[in-house]
């Protein structure tokens, strides 16, 4: 009895451990003919790591997960941005494909509606490609961008929302992150050292 009694505690253990680590049962993925290997990473100035005082997140991404990353971020994009390369980024067969945009939309004054409509375009897109899609809320802004941060929570609401009809996975930064005191540069907008070590590890969670 004691000893049917312990082996039903691992395997109870088990369960937990492999739901928690994400993927599917067996700790896999199944990204048909894609590379399990390669992760893409789309954005803006914030996935190219503009004034991080150190390595942009996909570079901290490659050595939590152990895989290789490719950093399509740049500056001054919007969503709209994403729309126009997905078709190239997923001729590279990334396995994973992780989705942070949505600050420049805000700044630029960009319909909720159409962001809502790119973001589910990429995620359609990966999808339809066997390619894991990983979108992430917006980080909040402070200081000279504060008055941006209200909608920035708007559009963050969106994107859980496309988590959930599209049954996909998300990295909840804007949770992580609270404030965003320490994780965001004297500029309210990008981040800090440690911000993009926290942005990675949201990411990391999800792969």
């Amino acid at each position: 009895m004691k000893l049917h009694t312990l082996y039903m505690s691992t395997v109870l253990a088990l369960s937990i451990c492999l739901v928690g680590c994400g993927g599917d049962d067996d700790g896999t993925d199944d990204v048909g003919t894609n590379n399990p290997d390669i992760v893409a990473c789309v954005g803006d100035s914030i996935t190219q790591g503009y004034m991080c005082d150190g390595l942009p997140y996909p570079d901290r991404l490659a050595g939590m997960c152990g895989k290789s990353t490719i950093n399509y971020g740049l500056g001054g994009m919007t969503s709209s941005y994403g729309v126009e390369i997905i078709s190239s980024v997923l001729a590279k067969k990334p396995g994973y494909v992780c989705i942070l945009f949505g600050s420049n939309d805000v700044i630029k004054g960009r319909d909720i509606e159409d962001f809502e409509a790119n973001i589910r375009y990429i995620v359609q897109a990966c999808k339809a490609n066997s390619t894991i899609p990983v979108i992430a809320t917006l980080p909040p802004m402070n200081k000279e961008h504060i008055l941006f941060n209200g909608k920035a929570q708007k559009f963050s609401d969106v994107i859980v929302e496309i988590a959930k009809t599209e049954n996909v996975r998300i990295a909840d930064v804007r949770k992580e992150f609270g404030d965003g005191e320490q994780y965001i540069n004297d500029d309210g907008l990008h981040l800090t050292d440690a911000g993009g070590e926290l942005l990675a590890t949201c990411f990391a969670k999800k792969i």
